[in-house]
């Protein structure tokens, strides 16, 4: 675990550069930027609920992580009712943690138990220039009608860099962070020996370590050249 301003970042990655193997250090950086104010897109989902937002891309464009595109003429773009995107299929697990974060490629910006039945709404729309899908979860409350949270995730296609906004968030837990998916039991000795991309990086607020990124934006790179793992900076 690394503090880089407010933020505590776990990082599981490594790469080998030029020969040498090396453990990078990743950070989230906490810094304004503007809030996308939603214009339509209602997907209209249930408590514990994902969409298929595919379709709202234009024929042939792709976002890619880790090396795999995804799009509508590929696997599929999915929003998830309690706070994240997946990639390739579809989620709707509402208990934020390590195993479930990591089950599908997936950019959670605030993995929690949401209820948008219970008040606010999860929109999704495509906008052209620059070409990027802008997912919002907009006064969304937890489950049982607790507070209010709104914040969003904006891909954007073909340069696939990604931004994670927050603009009121009521919560004080949740898991926050990017994963390529999956992993494997025999996956740490193979990222000692070879060039990967496979990793994560990831805050999990529980446990007394309190949500503290409202009004902050997150950018980051999902498909990062090289085999390097995912980056999250300040461009």
């Amino acid at each position: 675990m690394t503090k880089i301003r407010h933020f505590t970042l776990s990082v599981i990655a490594t790469f080998i550069l030029f020969g040498f193997q090396a453990t990078p250090v990743y950070a989230f950086f906490g810094f304004g930027c503007g809030f996308e104010q939603p214009t339509n897109g209602n997907l209209f989902l249930g408590d514990d609920d994902f969409a298929d937002v595919s379709d709202l891309l234009p024929a042939g464009s792709t976002f890619t992580v880790f090396g795999k595109p995804y799009g509508p003429s590929n696997p599929g773009i999915f929003v998830g009712s309690n706070g994240y995107i997946t990639f390739g299929a579809g989620d709707s697990s509402p208990f934020e943690n390590f195993s479930n974060h990591c089950d599908l490629p997936r950019i959670s910006a605030l993995f929690d138990d949401l209820n948008p039945t219970q008040g606010g709404a999860v929109k999704a729309e495509f906008q052209p220039s620059p070409a990027r899908l802008i997912v919002t979860w907009d006064g969304v409350p937890e489950f049982l009608n607790n507070g209010s949270n709104t914040f969003q995730i904006i891909l954007f296609l073909y340069t696939n860099k990604y931004r994670i906004i927050y603009d009121g968030v009521a919560a004080i837990d949740g898991l926050v962070g990017i994963c390529e998916g999956p992993t494997d039991p025999d996956d740490l000795s193979r990222l000692r020996t070879e060039a990967s991309g496979m990793q994560v990086i990831y805050e999990d607020f529980n446990g007394g370590n309190n949500f503290d990124l409202d009004g902050d934006c997150l950018k980051g790179n999902a498909n990062p050249l090289f085999g390097r793992p995912a980056t999250i900076y300040n461009n």
